[in-house]
């Protein structure tokens, strides 16, 4: 079940509801319909009548809300001023050095990311050894007249490609290879 709650019934089908309940009813009696059943031992999913306690709702929120009477976080800072952190929606409240530092390790641990320009000046990705080359992967030179711009910033030789294109009767934009 949601919310970690046990759930009891028979053939895989919940017929009967939160098997905490059941269990309060079995052992110790009905529950009043003003009232709530309430885990003294703060696990949702035990059933022992002994750790069952009925209760206002209001009651059984401030029993599990002992975080509110807390004045420093397990790790010893104190839990006031700048270094509280509220979260409304749940009513949390948590230690900001400790949230730091937790977000410190998890960066430590990702990979680091490469930065979109290369720090040698290229434009693009193109990789430093293809620069340094004289001659493409078929021996013909890199001339100014033979070479190209890929889209993603490498060198393309224009015979290599005049001869991809007649191969495939591809005819290239302006008529030249």
């Amino acid at each position: 079940m949601p919310q970690g709650y046990g759930r009891y019934g028979r053939d895989k089908q919940p017929w009967g509801g939160i098997a905490h309940r059941y269990s309060y009813l079995t052992f110790r009696g009905p529950i009043p319909l003003t009232l709530t059943v309430d885990h003294l031992c703060h696990v949702r999913c035990c059933v022992n009548p002994d750790h069952l306690d009925v209760c206002t709702r209001a009651e059984n929120a401030r029993r599990g809300n002992q975080n509110i009477n807390k004045t420093h976080c397990i790790h010893g800072h104190a839990l006031s001023g700048k270094n509280l952190y509220f979260h409304k929606p749940s009513g949390q409240r948590k230690c900001m050095a400790c949230i730091r530092d937790w977000k410190r390790r998890k960066r430590a641990e990702q990979p680091k990311k490469k930065s979109g320009r290369p720090k040698d000046g290229r434009k693009y990705g193109m990789a430093v050894e293809n620069a340094a080359k004289t001659h493409c992967i078929r021996g013909h030179p890199f001339t100014p007249e033979n070479t190209y711009r890929q889209w993603a910033g490498g060198r393309g030789c224009r015979i290599c490609r005049h001869d991809y294109d007649q191969k495939r009767n591809l005819t290239p934009v302006g008529g030249k290879p």
